[in-house]
């Protein structure tokens, strides 16, 4: 009687297992799908992004590029400006000390 009882929760565990096997390659069949697509989709933006999202709508397939110049910004030198704001402090302890 154990050795039966100990068969069927076995039976029932690899059936189990076989549910989640086949739940398993269900999902990866999905995923290949999807990597399917998704390549498709990166391949036919990259040729014409226009049919992807229905063409005929000019505004939204026009880009316009501006080249401008960079803003130019000066390097702050910090020990320049660390040594001002203790001459600043300097100052101003001389000036109190008077």
């Amino acid at each position: 009687m154990k050795t039966q009882t100990s068969l069927a929760s076995h039976v029932d565990k690899i059936r189990t297992l076989e549910g989640v096997i086949s739940e398993h390659d269900a999902i990866k069949r999905e995923v290949e799908l999807l990597r399917q697509l998704v390549e498709k989709t990166i391949n036919n933006g990259a040729r014409n992004p226009e049919e992807e999202f229905g063409a005929g709508d000019d505004d939204a397939s026009i880009r316009t590029i501006v080249a401008r110049e960079l803003e130019r910004v000066e390097e702050e030198d910090e020990d320049k400006i660390e040594k001002q704001e203790q001459q600043l402090e300097d100052e101003d302890e001389e000036g109190r000390a008077w």
